[in-house]
């Protein structure tokens, strides 16, 4: 998948997708550990403040081939924490759907 980048992030994408996921968007291949949130806030600043602009993030648990777990993440009622909302499995590219779309 070719995607544009401008000052650091995927161009027309819905989710805060840095240009450190380059090549994971090119071949599809994430891995555990990675997360993306719905603003650039969320990599910029103190984590406190952070918390007050994320709406939700994707944090990938497990790639079983062409498969990714991936944790939907909210903020704490209090927005003091991130918290699991579920876990959802999906193919690669439906997962990359969601990062273009959203939720």
């Amino acid at each position: 998948m070719k995607v544009e980048f401008e000052n650091g992030y995927a161009i027309d994408f819905r989710m805060a997708v840095g240009s450190c996921f380059k090549s994971a968007l090119a071949n599809e291949r994430f891995a555990p550990g990675d997360t993306i949130y719905d603003t650039s806030k969320a990599y910029s600043g103190s984590w406190s403040e952070a918390l007050q602009q994320i709406g939700y993030g994707f944090q990938v648990a497990n790639v079983i081939g062409n498969t990714v777990e991936y944790d939907v993440l909210r903020p704490s009622a209090d927005r003091k924490s991130i918290q699991v909302v579920e876990r959802v499995r999906s193919p690669v590219s439906t997962f990359i759907q969601k990062l273009q779309e959203g939720l």
